[in-house]
């Protein structure tokens, strides 16, 4: 996948986890977290149940 550079320097770590996994971010009836950091694994980790922004 070809990430934008300006997210990619802004964003370090989540273009991390978009090169080697992905994020989902929103509700979803199997996890009580806004967001979560996927691999091929599985869950590598979750966030809160809300957030005030994206940042």
């Amino acid at each position: 996948m070809k990430i934008n550079s300006y997210f990619e320097g802004t964003y370090p770590n989540i273009t991390l986890w978009l090169t080697h996994g992905w994020i989902e971010i929103g509700e979803d009836e199997m996890s009580e977290s806004f967001i979560r950091v996927l691999d091929i694994g599985g869950t590598v980790w979750e966030g809160k149940t809300s957030y005030k922004t994206l940042d």
